[in-house]
């Protein structure tokens, strides 16, 4: 494939599936491991993982250092939504604004 997403669930997969953006969930939850996807994942041109700011503070902690893990795992850009956004929420806020940030990431150039 050419370029994906990697976010926490099924919502945003949805909305950004429907704007054309290819993305996928893990279907363990945030705080799975990614490694088993990497396989099936080498074929994209890049990735982007899309974190998560979890209005709970213990769930924040808890899931931020595995969403970065997520990333270092693929070889992926980590982006997160404007705090204090769930990214549910903030797919579902504004498509007319954040699907073409959203598309912006996924044209960027990788960083080292």
């Amino acid at each position: 494939t050419d370029r994906i997403a990697v976010v926490k669930g099924e919502i945003p997969v949805m909305v950004l599936d429907r704007f054309g953006i290819k993305a996928c969930a893990p279907n363990a939850g945030e705080s799975s491991s990614i490694a088993p996807w990497k396989e099936k994942l080498l074929l994209a041109k890049k990735i982007i993982v899309i974190g998560d700011w979890d209005a709970d503070p213990v769930a924040r902690n808890q899931v931020i250092p595995k969403t970065r893990e997520r990333a270092d795992i693929l070889g992926a850009e980590l982006y997160f939504p404007p705090e204090p956004y769930d990214l549910d929420d903030w797919v579902l806020s504004d498509p007319d604004i954040v699907i073409p940030i959203i598309k912006q990431y996924l044209r960027q150039k990788m960083t080292d």
